[in-house]
């Protein structure tokens, strides 16, 4: 997944928010050395939920974050 993501911001024109876990640390420093990506870890579900809401497009392997997601909607 992270090759995919790095392939993919550096062929198109666009901007990733990475939203990472206490775990996931060492994996999104591999990514967000690049100008077009912005890291945020929540520190609650509520915040979680209100980063989710702000975007336009959500990827995720983990079932919690996607059900917060489809919930408000978020593609």
């Amino acid at each position: 997944m992270i090759d995919a993501l790095t392939q993919m911001l550096a062929e198109n024109n666009t901007k990733a928010l990475l939203i990472y876990g206490p775990d996931e640390k060492d994996k999104i420093s591999q990514i967000t050395d690049r100008e077009n990506t912005l890291r945020i870890k929540p520190h609650s579900v509520n915040e979680l939920a209100r980063v989710i809401n702000s975007i336009n497009w959500f990827i995720c392997p983990d079932t919690g974050p996607l059900h917060i997601a489809s919930l408000k909607s978020v593609n």
